[in-house]
């Protein structure tokens, strides 16, 4: 707050200098809040199949104001969900909420690697999704919805012990919303949170889904009052700064003219 007071009385007062003085600073975006809460694994929404949407509740929040793409999103998730858990399967699917197995898994992937679900799942809907099992969602059903977490190598992809705490800072939410003509969040917007998977697997209905995510923000930092001194002497000193420069533009020009 200082540094932007300070900045804005300098551009004011060598507005009138003569000089083209480019001083800026990137205004602070805002930060979207998500209430901590616990995202079991069957709370999911199915990409290749939406009609289960209706049918199973999920964990959800309301958006306290209006957001632009060019805002952020920071939080934090830890656990692993099993897709797949014993007794129904020997070995189960557990993965990390970018949907990175941390085991191997009972169809015989290695931990470190993603599923994509156009690989298991049987429904003309999956081609070409290529969105991870077991990753966590974040949307509802007009926005649609769209994973949090890259499936990258920060996030455990290739990695022989992969984390079960992954974390976002400052992302830009146009990174997280990526739907073409992605406007912003309106305030009052009901956003639910949900792990990806598929219910088309007879065999495998996510019902039998077990784990949790506990999805977390980091607290905003508390705000030191600046004292009024340190206002005055900044300020004093903006106006130095100033007059120094409209001299040398003063100078600069008389110099032009000889």
């Amino acid at each position: 707050m200082v540094i932007s007071r300070f900045l804005k009385t300098l551009m004011i007062a060598t507005a009138g200098a003569g000089c083209i003085t480019s001083l800026a600073t990137n205004a602070n975006a805002a930060s979207l809040v998500i209430p901590s809460q616990n995202v079991p694994a069957n709370s999911n929404y199915t990409p290749d199949s939406l009609v289960h949407l209706t049918l199973r509740s999920a964990p959800s929040f309301t958006v306290s104001e209006n957001f632009l793409p060019s805002d952020t999103l920071s939080l934090a998730a830890e656990g692993t969900v099993d897709l797949a858990p014993p007794p129904h399967t020997t070995g189960g699917l557990v993965v990390n909420a970018a949907g990175v197995t941390v085991s191997r898994t009972f169809i015989g992937n290695n931990p470190g690697e993603v599923i994509p679900i156009s690989t298991v799942s049987p429904n003309p809907g999956a081609k070409g999704l290529t969105i991870p099992l077991g990753s966590l969602a974040i949307g509802n059903t007009s926005l649609g919805f769209f994973k949090l977490f890259p499936a990258n190598s920060a996030n455990g992809l290739g990695n022989s012990t992969p984390p079960t705490t992954l974390s976002l800072l400052n992302v830009p939410l146009s990174s997280i919303f990526t739907s073409s003509g992605f406007s912003g969040l309106s305030k009052g917007t009901k956003l639910e949170l949900r792990v990806t998977d598929t219910d088309d697997v007879p065999a495998l209905p996510t019902s039998i889904d077990t784990g949790t995510f506990r999805v977390t923000s980091p607290k905003a930092p508390t705000s030191v009052p600046e004292p009024t001194s340190s206002l005055d002497l900044l300020a004093f000193g903006a106006f130095g700064v100033a007059s120094l420069l409209t001299r040398k533009c003063k100078d600069s020009g008389a110099r032009l003219r000889q």
